[in-house]
């Protein structure tokens, strides 16, 4: 049974990232709501692109909903070495900015080349007009 949640939740999630990457993000919106109906979007990296698909949508409060949930999740992972949590905590920085959110949590420096590229290709930094 396992396994086909993953294979489900892995087919979901690269739906929701390719469509988010063309800049159709209703399409994506649907796929990420595909994930919460299963009950394990808990993960960091499924609530940033949420959060950062719901602003592109207009979803303010959703967004700021999801990246709570991302930050509250960051400072707890296991699964992020401290320089992908630091770039991370700077994409989600960027997105609260954007929201007209106040950011008050102090983005450590990072080492890029610690970072894992599909962290940094999901989540480009760039991106954003804030930073």
């Amino acid at each position: 049974m396992r396994f086909f949640i993953r294979l489900r939740t892995g087919y979901l999630w690269g739906k929701a990232v390719y469509f988010a990457s063309e800049g159709i993000y209703s399409k994506s919106y649907d796929f990420l709501i595909r994930l919460d109906d299963l009950e394990v979007s808990t993960r960091v990296h499924w609530s940033l692109l949420q959060s950062h698909v719901c602003m592109r949508l207009g979803k303010n409060a959703e967004a700021t909903k999801s990246l709570r949930k991302a930050l509250s999740g960051l400072k707890v992972s296991k699964r992020f070495n401290s320089d992908e949590k630091a770039y991370l905590t700077k994409y989600a920085r960027a997105i609260a900015i954007e929201l007209g959110q106040g950011f008050d949590e102090i983005v450590p420096d990072y080492n890029l080349a610690k970072v894992d590229d599909r962290w940094i290709s999901l989540f480009p930094i760039g991106a954003y007009k804030s930073i």
